[in-house]
């Protein structure tokens, strides 16, 4: 069987993958990268994730970066876990919205409000919109039932 390598630093979105491959269930190596230019910047590395972020997964020949792509990955490469909406089930659009929402609307919404603008941008200039909206959409689908899909952890 492939190993499972996750690259990874302290205090990144990095921790997002380490949570999934937890819940994964399946052993893995994790390979700390200093984000200060020197080991991120690294031609291995930059072959890995030519953007010098992380987190990366590797997994025979599979490379994936991006924190929500890894998570995907993940759920659907080790179903027995049972983190992922099959394809072909209808609930797997709903499943990947919020899979996407996360890094997307969440993460911007947040971010901008933790470091505003001097001149606030029109509404539509946002691909989120505005934070009220954002998190209000989030709290009515989690209001419902214990998780965004229903009873099961995704």
């Amino acid at each position: 069987m492939p190993k499972l390598t996750l690259y990874h630093s302290p205090r990144s979105r990095g921790a997002i993958a380490r949570w999934m491959l937890e819940e994964v269930g399946e052993p893995y190596d994790v390979k700390i990268v200093k984000l200060d230019g020197t080991e991120n910047r690294t031609p291995e590395f930059l072959a890995l994730n030519p953007m010098g972020k992380v987190p990366v997964v590797t997994y025979g020949d599979a490379v994936v970066s991006e924190s929500a792509a890894i998570c995907t990955f993940l759920a659907d490469e080790f179903p027995k876990a049972n983190l992922s909406i099959p394809i072909g089930d209808p609930r797997r659009g709903a499943y990947l919205k919020w899979l996407f929402f996360g890094p997307g609307p969440i993460e911007q919404a947040v971010t901008d409000r933790a470091f505003p603008r001097k001149d606030e941008p029109r509404r539509v200039a946002l691909g989120y919109g505005d934070f009220d909206t954002v998190m209000n959409a989030t709290a009515a689908a989690v209001s419902k039932s214990p998780y965004l899909m229903g009873e099961q952890f995704t």
